[in-house]
């Protein structure tokens, strides 16, 4: 799936063209169909957020990332979306897809009083006459 494919079937599904999506209006139907446009397009390319923002207008690798988390965060809480998501992942990978999950977000093991004790004690080990 190439991200113009992407864009494409995104600006038609939101009754846009290709042009507005990627430009620079910042209206919030078109910052919609432009997050979900980022989504869809590192969910299925596999792209890095730099090339994905390239492709949506010279937009910043942080701006992608945050498209792509409001969009999660959007499939999370509203099942109708996850449910539109979903049937336009169906029809961008030409088969069934499932309903799209939210990411796992990395967690540290540690608590961070517990990891500054750990840091303390390494550096107070290392200080130590052999």
């Amino acid at each position: 799936v190439s991200i113009g494919r992407v864009l494409r079937a995104v600006a038609r599904h939101h009754d846009l063209a290709v042009p507005t999506v990627v430009g620079p209006s910042r209206t919030r139907s078109v910052a919609a169909a432009r997050s979900l446009a980022m989504y869809l397009a590192r969910s299925l390319t596999g792209l890095s957020f730099h090339a994905i923002g390239a492709a949506c207008g010279g937009r910043d690798h942080t701006t992608v990332l945050h498209g792509v988390r409001v969009c999660a965060e959007r499939i999370a809480s509203d099942p109708a979306f996850a449910a539109e998501v979903g049937g336009l992942l169906a029809e961008l990978s030409g088969g069934s897809a499932e309903p799209p999950r939210r990411p796992h977000r990395r967690r540290s093991a540690v608590g961070s009083a517990a990891l500054a004790r750990t840091l303390a004690n390494r550096r107070h080990r290392r200080r130590r006459p052999a």
